[in-house]
């Protein structure tokens, strides 16, 4: 927030304000328009999950229990894997591709991971185009 009146100060809130502007319209298309329409459209079989969580779920809907399929050491049992089921987002950075169930989660949250990775691949590639000649990439 500015605490002085000096015009030279003034005009980084016109900068602020458009920033805030654009967090508002982002929120407002995700929040109010896409995830409701997806959701009462039953895209991706939607109607079985709430309709924003982050957690993760079994292909029936319900909420996975992780601490079944792990052992004391924090990895995965393979032999309880199979007995409970499919995970259904991989939480583990080593994983064996046999390990691989649906995908099952939110269309909020489904989205909010594709924004996600779209930002990080936006500031990436902004910092290599504008400022490229400056850093030694």
């Amino acid at each position: 927030m500015v605490n002085n009146f000096d015009f030279q100060s003034l005009k980084y809130f016109r900068f602020q304000f458009r920033a805030q502007v654009n967090i508002l319209v982002g929120f407002v298309l995700l929040a109010w328009l896409i995830s409701p329409a997806t959701y009462y459209s039953n895209l991706w079989n939607a109607k079985e999950l709430p309709i924003v969580s982050n957690r993760i779920f079994t292909t029936d809907g319900y909420l996975y229990n992780i601490t079944a399929v792990l052992d004391s050491n924090l990895r995965i049992n393979e032999t309880a894997y199979k007995q409970y089921g499919r995970l259904l987002i991989i939480l583990i950075i080593n994983f064996d591709e046999s390990f691989l169930g649906p995908i099952r989660m939110t269309p909020i949250f489904a989205f909010s991971y594709g924004i996600s990775f779209a930002a990080i691949a936006a500031v990436i590639v902004h910092t290599i185009l504008y400022q490229g000649k400056d850093r030694a990439f």
